[in-house]
């Protein structure tokens, strides 16, 4: 069995109660069978009120206001101040630590929507290296395509590479892990596995451009921003913040200079910064979900879950500079990267839609896409 996990993974500690949100709020907490079994027997007054306070047939903690009923008004948890850490459910006691489980392999991430995790994921210098040890386990998947995956590694490992390239711009890089996601769609969906090593070379000569056409992305988020609609809310303060950013969109000329002002008077004065969390959140979505392609085939769509996501902070943060009197500092931009992944992530439900949309929907085909790039 391989174990690979990036070099910041064991860096995580949690902060409890020092945190700025909590991991406790927003989304149903699905109980693994065994601690349910081990809460079904706990004694005494708080075993009664763990009865009481799980819903069994859903198999989660029941919520009050959208807070976990053992959530305390100091953020936190009753069930590890009363029982102790060893009593935690799985989910509990794993986030934000992720885990990817492929045949013979088991790739560990931390989740992006985690405060503590999403410093660690978006700041350093250091080059994000992937550590990997083996032990002796071995499994057999009843059904899994090694031979789809060892070309999603193959395209992977060379994604990865340029992402950290820092010749490249983060829009050259953005097109390019696209057109090569386009590209083995073609082949996946053409049942033409044989031509796939060949558009990976290919892909490795393209040279790309930075276009900076801001009618471009100005059509593009314009025609995108809708797509939160399709979304599941977890959060009412994120609605208010996704109807603040549709207020760019109200017309073309007043979006350019928003645009030029935040590229000449933020990106540019904060140029190494700035690059590094583009830089670092592509790798993030990349590392994490592209490879789950072997279980749906949709390629493209993995790929475009990282531009999409990229693109949408970056312009949560440009809604968040014009509204601050134009400032925006790094832990705002790192805020705003793990407010939109507590959207995303804590909600297969948006996920699926989201794979869905960006696999069918025009909006979405490469060529659209590359305009705003």
């Amino acid at each position: 069995m391989q174990k690979i996990r990036p070099n910041y993974y064991d860096r995580f500690s949690c902060i409890a109660g020092e945190c700025p949100d909590t991991c406790c709020v927003g989304w149903q907490i699905v109980i693994d069978e065994q601690s349910l079994e081990t809460y079904a027997h706990v004694p005494g007054e708080f075993g009664k009120r763990l009865k009481k306070s799980i819903d069994w047939m859903e198999e989660c903690f029941g919520q009050v206001d959208g807070r976990c009923c053992f959530l305390n008004e100091r953020n936190l948890c009753e069930i590890y101040g009363e029982l102790g850490p060893k009593m935690l459910c799985q989910t509990c006691r794993n986030y934000p630590r992720h885990v990817e489980e492929f045949e013979g392999r088991r790739e560990f991430s931390l989740s992006l929507s985690c405060p503590v995790a999403a410093k660690l994921i978006l700041t350093g210098e250091e080059k994000v290296e992937f550590l990997m040890e083996e032990t002796p386990e071995e499994e057999e998947f009843e059904e899994f395509d090694f031979l789809l995956f060892t070309k999603l590694e193959d395209a992977r490992e060379w994604m990865i590479e340029i992402l950290q390239e820092e010749t490249w711009s983060a829009e050259e890089k953005m097109q390019a892990i696209l057109f090569l996601a386009k590209e083995m769609q073609t082949c996946v969906d053409a049942g033409t596995f044989f031509e796939i090593d060949d558009r990976i070379e290919s892909c490795k000569k393209q040279k790309w451009e930075t276009k900076n056409n801001i009618s471009g992305r100005f059509r593009f988020m314009k025609s995108s921003v809708s797509l939160f609609e399709e979304l599941e809310i977890l959060r009412s303060e994120w609605k208010i913040t996704i109807e603040k950013t549709k207020r760019l969109y109200h017309g073309e000329e007043d979006y350019k200079k928003i645009r030029m002002a935040f590229e000449e008077e933020y990106i540019e004065k904060n140029k190494e910064s700035f690059e590094r969390i583009q830089e670092k959140l592509l790798l993030f979505w990349i590392y994490t979900y592209f490879c789950g392609a072997v279980y749906d085939d949709e390629i493209y769509a993995k790929a475009m879950l990282a531009v999409f996501s990229t693109l949408w902070i970056e312009e949560i943060n440009m809604m968040l500079w014009l509204e601050n009197e134009r400032e925006l500092t790094e832990d705002e931009m790192i805020r705003t990267a793990w407010r939109y992944a507590r959207e995303i992530e804590h909600s297969d439900p948006n996920l699926i839609v989201l794979d869905e949309i960006f696999s069918r929907d025009e909006r979405f085909e490469f060529e659209k896409v590359q305009e705003a790039l």
